[in-house]
């Protein structure tokens, strides 16, 4: 029997360098019908990457990192009926259900 479900992702915050704040990442949510014996994957983002602020920043699941300045924004949550990275499910798209993009870098250092 299938069932409505309310789904919400947060993708991650944002890296960059310096005392600067780093931005929270994005939301997104809405409801699903799924059945019981669907499987759901989650990735959830990895926070940016800063140069020299935090140490735990991965940048994961797709925050853009520049190489000069070793910062980057923040990594997409989802949630799919396919295991895999978003960039994995390119050419599957139908089995992305919900996304929130992850927060940009504050910047970086400069001159």
């Amino acid at each position: 029997m299938a069932k409505n479900y309310h789904l919400e992702v947060w993708g991650a915050q944002g890296g960059g360098w310096g005392s600067h704040r780093n931005t929270p990442g994005g939301y997104a949510g809405g409801w699903k019908t799924l059945t019981k014996s669907q499987k759901l994957y989650v990735v959830v983002g990895g926070k940016g990457i800063d140069r020299n602020r935090y140490t735990d920043g991965t940048s994961y699941n797709g925050g853009g990192i520049n190489s000069s300045s070793n910062t980057g924004g923040g990594g997409a949550t989802h949630i799919a009926t396919a295991t895999g990275l978003l960039k994995d499910l390119v050419n599957n798209k139908s089995a992305v259900i919900c996304v929130a993009g992850g927060a940009g870098s504050n910047g970086s250092e400069c001159c």
